[in-house]
């Protein structure tokens, strides 16, 4: 005890003191990196519900079961296709890259896509 024995390759090197120390400030960066992407998926889900609230709310309802407001609508609630178990982020990928008939053709960069797609998947939770 009291060491730690790295092995790479053929040679084994031994960490006591101060190269502990040095672990440990690793292992607290590589920690705080996992972290901050914890932070972008909350910056990703409101960039995708602005855009949903901006671009798609005219048809769909982006936050509830119930239709768009004032527009009886044949689409679908966004709510309602993320409760779909067929409904996977690749899909939702895919299907907003491209145009669908009685969809008006907006363009989406693959961020904003990536984003609304994150959005309607957390309205599972």
């Amino acid at each position: 005890m009291g060491r730690l024995d790295i092995i790479g390759g053929a040679k084994a090197a031994t960490i006591t003191g101060n190269g502990r120390e040095t672990m440990r400030n690793i292992v607290f960066g590589m920690i705080s990196i996992l972290s901050a992407g914890s932070v972008a998926m909350a910056q990703d889900l409101a960039h995708g519900e602005h855009i949903a609230k901006t671009k798609c709310a005219a048809c769909h309802a982006v936050d509830s079961k119930e239709s768009a407001p004032g527009q009886p609508s044949k689409a679908p609630p966004f709510s309602s296709v993320a409760h779909r178990p067929e409904i996977t982020r690749e899909f939702l990928d895919s299907f907003l890259s491209r145009h669908h008939r009685g969809m008006p053709n907006f363009y989406l960069t693959y961020t904003e896509i990536s984003d609304v797609s994150a959005y309607i998947l957390s309205l599972r939770e």
